[in-house]
């Protein structure tokens, strides 16, 4: 079955060393083989009825465990499509509400790190997340 999925994405920015907080996806869909241990930018579904911005705390505390500021929404829609799932990616740039937390991932990854511009265009990514990051940079 072909699935449209809106989906919410953090762009966490460290303004200070001008880097972006990526984490490394550990489960890997039996469809998606090829995404496997790729690194993204943390997020996932909005719940039926739930505001984007409420959806992307959720999902932040879920997934790497802290609470963010949202900046800016990211002036761009990504829409990659996998096999026969689509996303619909609605990025917005922030920062760590305390510089001092703590990340503490659960199940979906087994690494974070901050990483440039530059560096991510040579990491293995998920697609869109150099596009995502060179957007979000223009907003800093």
């Amino acid at each position: 079955m072909k699935k449209i999925v809106p989906v919410i994405i953090g762009v966490i920015a460290d303004k200070t060393i001008n880097k972006f907080l990526l984490t490394k996806r550990k489960e890997v869909d039996f469809e998606d083989k090829e995404y496997g241990e790729c690194w993204h930018f943390p997020g996932g579904g909005i719940e039926f009825g739930e505001d984007p911005k409420t959806a992307l705390n959720r999902e932040l505390l879920e997934e790497i465990g802290v609470k963010v500021n949202i900046l800016e929404l990211v002036p761009e829609i990504f829409s990659p499509v996998r096999n026969n799932w689509q996303g619909i990616l609605i990025c917005y740039l922030c920062v760590l509400s305390n510089r001092e937390s703590v990340i503490k991932l659960n199940h979906e990854a087994t690494r974070y790190d901050w990483f440039t511009l530059k560096e991510i265009k040579s990491l293995p990514t998920l697609p869109f997340a150099y596009e995502i990051a060179r957007c979000a940079s223009n907003l800093l």
